[in-house]
């Protein structure tokens, strides 16, 4: 074997190392399982959707009627928000007859009619969630 092959083989192994140690350092792991007792808690024994935000360091979890079983009932949508690094809730609602979703990194995109009303500001039928300030924001209106 002469040399430059060498090094491209080492370097390629360590490549290789190093993207292992990344994708398993803590707050970067896809593997959610040693979560269910935390998702056990808040939805019981109903089905749920899980998604990241982009940077992997929030997840979204929802739980609700599934919309073929829906008909005339109204939806009521549970969802908690955990920070990935501390495996933590966040932030946790209900929502009737409405969805949500990721916004951009930090924020969610919630509407629908909610249970129980957190301020003033929280009446409207959209708004958006920072999960980072921990706070609910105006959601933006388009003019044309």
């Amino acid at each position: 074997m002469n040399i430059p092959t060498t090094r491209s083989f080492y370097s390629f192994l360590l490549i290789i190392i190093l993207s292992g140690a990344c994708r398993n350092a803590p707050g970067n792991s896809t593997d959610v399982s040693d979560l269910e007792p935390v998702f056990h808690e808040h939805f019981g024994d109903k089905t749920y959707q899980l998604k990241w935000n982009k940077s992997r360091t929030y997840l979204l979890a929802i739980s609700g009627i599934d919309k073929q079983h829906r008909k005339d009932l109204p939806q009521t949508l549970h969802f908690i928000v955990l920070k990935a690094k501390e495996n933590s809730v966040v932030y946790e609602k209900h929502i009737t007859d409405g969805k949500v979703q990721w916004y951009d990194d930090t924020k969610l995109k919630i509407s629908g009619y909610q249970e129980r009303v957190d301020g003033p500001e929280d009446k409207g039928n959209t708004f958006l969630y920072d999960v980072k300030e921990k706070r609910i924001i105006k959601y933006p209106i388009r003019t044309i």
